[in-house]
């Protein structure tokens, strides 16, 4: 049986400190990277943030039981219509951001209506420094959530 996987679309400070922390936790699954930038690619698997990573947006999509994407609003709106068909009716698409509302009317417009969607937005307080990838950057750290407009109540609590 093929553990459950889980792709961080977006390997860049948010990206990898997810993939980092994920990893704290104990589970059989998989963690799967995808960013167009090669040199976050790089680090995130220098830094063992992701088990392995896929060039391929689709191959990194496919069969994802959750989908984190640390992307900007542009490029949500760009990523979203590539990686619909590729979502099966189960997958949480958390989307990690600093704006919430708009992010949320973009994935009810591009996503399927089914989708459970949720968007977090990390509320990173006392960092006094240029932030770096790190297992333990989300410790104590408040997320404001916000679920799509379909988006089952064990969705949002699994974000």
């Amino acid at each position: 049986m093929a553990k459950p996987k889980i792709t961080i679309i977006g390997l860049g400070v948010i990206g990898a400190s997810l993939g980092l922390g994920l990893q704290r936790e104990p589970g059989n699954f998989e963690i799967v990277g995808h960013d167009k930038d090669a040199e976050h690619t790089a680090q995130a698997r220098r830094l063992n943030a992701v088990q392995r990573t896929d060039w391929n947006l689709h191959n990194a999509c496919e069969g994802a039981e959750l989908l984190l994407l640390t992307l900007s609003l542009s490029e949500l709106e760009e990523t979203l219509p590539h990686i619909r068909d590729d979502l099966r009716p189960e997958t949480l698409v958390f989307a990690v951001t600093n704006v919430m509302q708009p992010t949320i009317e973009l994935a009810a417009k591009l996503l399927p209506p089914e989708t459970h969607f949720v968007v977090g937005h990390p509320i990173l307080t006392g960092i006094g420094a240029p932030l770096t990838a790190r297992v333990d950057l989300f410790d104590e750290v408040t997320f404001g959530l916000a679920p799509g407009h379909q988006t089952d109540p064990s969705a949002v609590q699994l974000a």
